[in-house]
């Protein structure tokens, strides 16, 4: 009997000690890497379709190592960068990697990217895209056990140029935000008259960092906007003036709403008649 609880006992223990250091084991590795989370948004753009066709996403180590990439996915997708507009965002890729300074992510682009316009398709270059990939440029932290966001923001309008015998190619405009907890928010409004066809900035100091297009109701959305303060200025498509609201406080994950925006009319100017003098 006691030989029995003896080895009982030992198994007992031994089991506490497996389950200890699984707990251990699991500690260390959260300690070492991190969660990745790349999602994708648009700038609005005059065409119909922008299909890139993704093979692959990776991002690089901070170190002189060109071997140092940590691939996030591996498959395709096709992806028409125009759904993602007005904050409309699509998760990208999403995975664990090592804890450590990144610089740069890339985005691996195959076969068969397309842009339609006018109801027309044509094949997209993408010089150098097949090959090396899509790099785009800036430091981000993996932190232990946490969790980076990083949102692509695309701008189809500014990346796509024609040549002159109508090849269609494509130099990437892309800005990075890095999402640290939310440090992100956004702008929201709507057109009055709401049928009006409008595009729609954010405007910090010089630079333009967000472009918007009002929908049919008149909504827009300004999005993934670092904490600070903005000028939106409005340019409607018709007869209707440009309107701009100054000094719009964004903060780190909220929406900052505009409310209604009333547009006014902007008349033709009266026909000038000249009237002769008799002599």
């Amino acid at each position: 009997m006691k030989t029995t609880r003896l080895i009982a006992a030992l198994a007992a223990a031994a089991a506490l000690a497996a389950v200890a250091g699984c707990s251990k084991n699991d500690d260390q590795i959260a300690a070492t890497t991190g969660h990745v989370n790349v999602v994708l948004t648009d700038d609005p753009a005059v065409y119909d379709k922008v299909n890139l066709v993704v093979t692959g996403v990776a991002i690089h180590r901070g170190d002189s190592d060109t071997t140092a990439w940590e691939t996030l996915r591996s498959d395709s997708t096709t992806i028409d960068l125009l759904t993602l507009q007005n904050g409309a965002t699509l998760q990208l890729a999403t995975a664990d990697a090592p804890a450590a300074h990144y610089t740069q992510i890339r985005l691996l682009l195959g076969a068969g990217s397309t842009i339609v316009v006018d109801g027309v398709t044509h094949p997209l270059v993408i010089p150098s895209g097949q090959q090396t990939g899509l790099k785009i440029v800036g430091g981000f932290d993996v932190p232990p056990g946490g969790t980076v966001e990083l949102t692509l923001d695309f701008d189809a309008s500014r990346s796509i140029i024609v040549t002159g015998n109508g090849t269609y190619i494509l130099r990437p405009v892309v800005r990075m935000i890095v999402n640290r907890g939310s440090t992100a928010g956004s702008i929201t409004g709507r057109i009055v008259p709401d049928s009006l066809g409008a595009s729609v900035y954010a405007i910090s100091g010089a630079d333009t960092v967000q472009t918007a297009r009002a929908q049919t109701n008149g909504q827009f959305t300004l999005s993934t906007l670092i904490a600070g303060t903005y000028t939106v200025a409005i340019h409607p498509d018709t007869a209707y003036r440009d309107t701009s609201r100054t000094s719009v406080l964004v903060t780190a994950g909220h929406v900052t709403n505009l409310g209604d925006i009333t547009l006014t009319h902007n008349p033709a100017p009266a026909a000038v008649v000249a009237i002769r003098r008799r002599s």
